[in-house]
């Protein structure tokens, strides 16, 4: 029996397609098999030693699986991470040859292109990486909100809005969407849709001081000048924005062997709250070059913030080892030694404690004779006088931490608890600044809130 026509039609259609489909496959991997594969570049001349080595082992991947994306985009990352842009560029081509799907490769190309200045030449990139982000997802928006604010630079408004429209409705608490529509908005005219837009950028630690910037001149526009004045008083005592958060980029900072980018993973990592890895990002510094004082220095710092007491401690005591003349080391050892003496005394170590915290003083008495307007300094000095009992000391010398560096908000607070404990009206006054100063997730925070609290319920004290 023959079958129907009508499925007989189905049978060729369908035969039709898979032959179509067949051909195209074999097609595109006839022509990938076809075009040449270009030489992987090496190292410039010149690069510090551990540089080329990078290179030379991501090299040989390449070489040895010439037409694998995942070899030349490491290849790619490893120049871009070491500062080798034109290298970088050359490789995330060829990558994305090979996988067009991936983002990262359009997205560094974009990166190199702006970084020469060439703006309109990244465009073509940036759009290929936004589009190839919106199925891939792993870039956090950050192509397209990089594709925004180029198209924003060059007037192309509606189309900045769209990429910054799709973030919003994909990540709708994403601050850098929002503090880019309030910079649309103002360029636009439309100064209450952007000061909508900037309000609710104020508390992250990426826009706080930005958005307080651009605050200022919307309200200004809108004949609001006490709030432009409150505004712009406010970001003059903030310190700068922190960098935006950007999963393509840390997927190859950790590549980086130069000193001063494996510093600046480092950072990035401390900024989000990630001190653990930060530290394990210095380790590759202290083996290469165990005389780097500032290697030991900055791992010490974050190992004590990720609660490494005693690695942090070797690490601190290191660095002053190396470099007994830099403040910085003398301080910092310290403050770890007053944090340690603070959590004998709460564990009843009585004599321990008070062993910590001398040592601490006499650290931030050191630091001080190098640097006598060290407000960190004083800061440290003035909390172990006063665990120490020598209460007015201790208070002076918050006073002066507070005006050698006026921009840390914890010193602000621990000022005006001790005002608080003494009775001192100023208390409050000291409180609500270190709140305003206070960075996202600071440890503090909600004792500074808990304290202000009570004094606003009938504690003596307003501010004069």
């Amino acid at each position: 029996m023959t079958a129907p026509p009508l499925k007989r039609s189905r049978w060729i259609l369908l035969a039709l397609a898979l032959a179509g489909l067949l051909a195209v496959a074999c097609g595109s991997y006839l022509y990938l098999r076809a075009a040449a594969v270009p030489d992987p570049p090496d190292a410039p001349e010149g690069v510090e030693p551990g540089v080329r080595e990078a290179v030379r082992v991501a090299r040989d991947a390449v070489s040895r699986s010439p037409r694998s994306a995942k070899a030349w985009g490491n290849l790619a990352e490893t120049f871009l991470a070491n500062e080798l842009d034109d290298e970088g560029a050359f490789c995330a081509a060829v990558a994305e040859r090979f996988d067009p799907r991936d983002p990262r490769w359009p997205y560094f190309r974009g990166g190199v292109s702006l970084n020469r200045g060439d703006r309109e030449g990244a465009l073509a990139h940036l759009r290929r990486a936004a589009e190839a982000d919106e199925v891939a997802g792993q870039g956090g928006g950050a192509p397209a909100l990089l594709f925004a604010e180029v198209l924003l630079g060059l007037g192309e408004l509606d189309q900045a809005e769209t990429q910054l429209r799709r973030v919003r409705d994909d990540r709708p608490d994403d601050v850098r969407a929002r503090y880019d529509l309030g910079l649309l908005a103002a360029v636009r005219g439309d100064d209450r849709a952007a000061r909508d837009q900037f309000l609710g950028c104020l508390d992250s630690p990426f826009t706080r001081r930005k958005a307080r910037i651009s605050l200022a001149a919307v309200c200004q526009r809108l004949d609001d000048g006490a709030a432009a004045g409150r505004f712009r008083a406010e970001a003059h005592l903030l310190p700068p924005d922190a960098e935006w958060q950007n999963p393509l980029l840390f997927a190859y900072l950790g590549l980086s062997v130069k000193k001063r980018r494996r510093y600046e993973l480092a950072e990035r990592l401390e900024a989000q709250g990630r001190f653990l890895e930060a530290a394990r990002a210095l380790e590759p510094l202290t083996a290469s070059d165990p005389q780097d004082a500032l290697a030991w220095l900055t791992m010490g710092k974050a190992l004590a913030q990720a609660g490494q007491g005693q690695a942090a401690e070797a690490s601190l005591r290191r660095a002053l080892e190396l470099a007994p003349h830099k403040v910085q080391a003398r301080h910092y050892l310290g403050l770890h030694l007053f944090a340690q003496g603070e959590d004998a005394a709460a564990r009843g170590e009585t004599a321990i404690a008070r062993k910590r915290f001398e040592e601490s003083a006499e650290l931030a008495r050191g630091a001080l004779a190098i640097k006598p307007d060290y407000g960190v300094a004083h800061f440290t000095l003035g909390l172990t006088l006063r665990r120490l009992g020598h209460r007015a000391e201790g208070l002076a010398a918050l006073r002066m931490a507070v005006r050698c560096s006026p921009e840390h908000g914890e010193i602000h607070y621990r000022l005006g608890e001790a005002l608080a404990d003494d009775g001192l009206p100023e208390a409050r006054e000291r409180l609500e600044r270190a709140l305003l100063l206070a960075p996202p997730g600071a440890h503090w925070a909600r004792r500074a809130k808990e304290l202000l609290a009570r004094l606003a319920k009938g504690s003596p004290t307003e501010a004069p």
